[in-house]
């Protein structure tokens, strides 16, 4: 069964300050690159010693884990006011697909459905990566002995062809219905101590209701979860008939 939340976390008001926070994060963000890269390197060489091994493989889950959140202080720091502009939602999944790849961690098979149409919206394109971003981190997370994470777009079935979709499912532990219900609420969490903030299902939820976007949330326990973000299609796209 689905089931629609929205919060609306804190964000910056993207003043001059706030430019520099961010700058400052995609600075820290190509110093991450770098480690992660190195760490590769580091791992492809033969004859590598275990404790060595093991050490650096903490040091790159470390910079991919890292990256993933200098990703979204960007999209918390920047300005409230995007740019909207005409996109295929296709496009959007295989951008991101590509780059959460290498930092999504090992264990976890990353896939992408798609159809072999655009599916033409005009949104905020960096609003929509930061809710697949979130979105593909809470699915991680989710799954700690590894899963398949998929994404996906289409025109969405019983909506008159006038919406599209694009989703985030992951086969983790999936939640009960009181877990569903606080989903979307600000600083919930049900991971441990240190190990989540609780405030990224609450942007995700923030940054649709901002868009005029919705969301669908279709989980149960032992079943994985499946959050599809609803978008809609202009009127003169051919989608849209």
């Amino acid at each position: 069964m689905a089931s629609q939340r929205q919060a609306d976390p804190d964000r910056s008001p993207g003043d001059p300050a706030g430019e520099q926070a961010v700058q400052l994060t995609h600075d820290v963000n190509d110093l991450l690159t770098a480690i992660l890269g190195h760490a590769q390197v580091a791992l492809g060489e033969p004859g590598l010693p275990d404790g060595v091994r093991s050490d650096v493989e903490a040091i790159a889950r470390a910079a991919r884990q890292a990256a993933l959140l200098t990703r979204r202080l960007v999209v918390l720091l920047r300005p409230d006011v995007g740019q909207r502009t005409e996109l295929d939602l296709r496009s959007v999944i295989d951008a991101m697909a590509a780059m959460l790849r290498p930092m999504i961690g090992d264990g976890i098979d990353l896939r992408v459905e798609r159809g072999v149409r655009p599916i033409r919206v005009v949104e905020d394109p960096v609003d929509l990566e930061a809710v697949v971003l979130n979105l593909a981190t809470n699915a991680r997370d989710a799954m700690p002995d590894g899963g398949t994470l998929t994404f996906g777009s289409a025109i969405l079935p019983g909506a008159g062809g006038r919406r599209a979709g694009i989703w985030v499912s992951d086969t983790g532990c999936g939640m009960d219905a009181a877990t569903k219900a606080r989903a979307f609420e600000p600083y919930f969490t049900t991971k441990g101590p240190g190990r989540g903030s609780g405030l990224g299902l609450a942007s995700v939820a923030s940054l649709v209701r901002r868009n005029g976007w919705t969301i669908l949330v279709d989980s149960s326990p032992g079943q994985g979860s499946r959050f599809t973000v609803t978008i809609p299609l202009p009127a003169r796209s051919p989608e849209a008939g």
